[in-house]
């Protein structure tokens, strides 16, 4: 009843000056201070007239926890920023308010600006309910010297996976370095880093038929097959990393020269450029499995959405943070802070990443990356998957088996509780 009030009513509010006296308006994030502030404090000195109260939340689960509660108790903040991942949590409770009037309103906060990818992300039952605010990709980073040590162009990395593996062949000189490093004990690994693999080889996370798991099919008994014959087959990987758990500094043997690639993203380039290393780095896109197979990545960052129990006095405020975050005066401010890439698909062709060649391998690869599955059982699909990794990586079972036996319990969970 509350999101359809709201509805109605929108249209006229849009078109509303905000009032002549301060406006309070609060905003919940899990990003902290440091990542974020700037763009907050810019806003507050282009709106005097709104007086915003900003609650930092560092981690997802602490902010998704309160901000479930303060929902529960009919108490929530005016707006908020949401994982990517957690945008759906919220959207199928009904907590968050339709965006489509006021993007119709607003034409420049039409979604066609920014990665189709994210977009998804807010997008629930053919409603728009939440917009692109920071972005986050999954890439490649590797040693340019190397590269240029064994005879390779730096300029033109790899693209097709039999290259790949016969670039990190050729770099491998083991026990010193190996071509190549993947954490199959990471949780991350088996998503933000994994699963553009799976969608390159032709599959899905869940079966839009079904709604069921369905990664592994053939296209993900490919992908992975792909993945653990670096270590099993080819022996480029390093070793010591296998057998790590939990979270790890997946930077470290980069800085140290003892692998000549890694995964990574924007956080680990914001790491380099803080403490810079000794050699020349590079960033490439994920290989695809075959020359016209275009790369892909998966889709992070962070949403922002407008509570359905916002006070209408309250509505145009809201608004004009809308405007202001997606607008490309605030998404240059992550250029300086850092916290995530920019969502706007414009910001391409912006001189200022002639000058940073590596930030815009990024964005390139952002711009055109996979939404991640709209599951309500992410964190336990991550622990199976990681489960699978790990039994495949240590040779103990094959990608079919391991996949097999990840998406039996992943289903199991869904028809348990009756959500996909």
């Amino acid at each position: 009843m509350m999101k359809r009030a709201l509805a109605g009513v929108l249209l006229a509010l849009l078109c509303l000056p905000l009032a002549a006296h301060a406006v309070s308006l609060t905003v919940w994030t899990r990003l902290t201070e440091q990542q974020v502030s700037p763009i907050f404090e810019a806003f507050r000195k282009l709106h005097p007239e709104i007086d915003l109260h900003v609650e930092y939340i560092p981690g997802g689960k602490n902010h998704i926890n309160k901000l479930m509660a303060s929902v529960a108790a009919h108490a929530p903040p005016d707006v908020t920023t949401l994982d990517v991942i957690g945008t759906a949590q919220f959207a199928t409770l009904g907590a968050l308010m339709p965006l489509d009037a006021l993007v119709a309103a607003h034409p420049e906060l039409s979604p066609d600006q920014f990665s189709p990818g994210q977009v998804k992300t807010g997008q629930f039952d053919g409603k728009l309910e939440a917009l692109p605010f920071g972005g986050d990709v999954s890439a490649i980073y590797y040693n340019r010297e190397m590269f240029r040590a064994h005879g390779l162009d730096p300029d033109k990395p790899p693209r097709t996976w039999d290259e790949f593996t016969k670039v990190a062949q050729t770099l491998t000189r083991a026990p010193e370095v190996y071509g190549f490093e993947i954490y199959p004990g990471y949780p991350t690994m088996t998503t933000f880093f994994g699963l553009p693999y799976l969608w390159m080889a032709g599959g899905n996370v869940i079966d839009p038929q079904t709604n069921l798991f369905a990664f592994n099919s053939d296209a993900g008994v490919r992908a992975l097959t792909f993945l653990s014959d670096l270590h099993l087959k080819y022996h480029v990987l390093l070793p010591s990393a296998i057998g790590k758990t939990g979270d790890a500094d997946v930077l470290l043997d980069f800085r140290q020269k003892r692998v000549a690639m890694t995964f990574g993203g924007p956080s680990q380039l914001q790491l380099l450029q803080a403490t810079p290393v000794d050699f020349e780095g590079g960033i490439m896109p994920h290989p695809s499995p075959s020359a016209d197979t275009p790369s892909t990545s998966d889709i992070g960052g962070d949403n922002i959405a407008i509570m359905a129990a916002i006070p209408q006095d309250r509505l145009a405020a809201a608004v004009a943070l809308l405007q202001f975050a997606t607008s490309a005066g605030a998404q240059r401010i992550w250029w300086t802070s850092k916290g995530f890439l920019p969502v706007r698909k414009d910001m391409l062709t912006d001189p200022y990443y002639d000058a940073h060649p590596l930030e815009k391998v990024l964005l390139a690869a952002y711009v055109t990356a996979h939404d991640p599955p709209r599951t309500t059982h992410y964190v336990e699909m991550q622990q199976y998957l990681r489960d699978a990794y790990q039994e495949i990586f240590l040779a103990q079972e094959s990608p079919k088996q391991a996949l097999d036996d990840a998406a039996a319990q992943a289903n199991a969970l869904v028809k348990r509780t009756g959500t996909p």
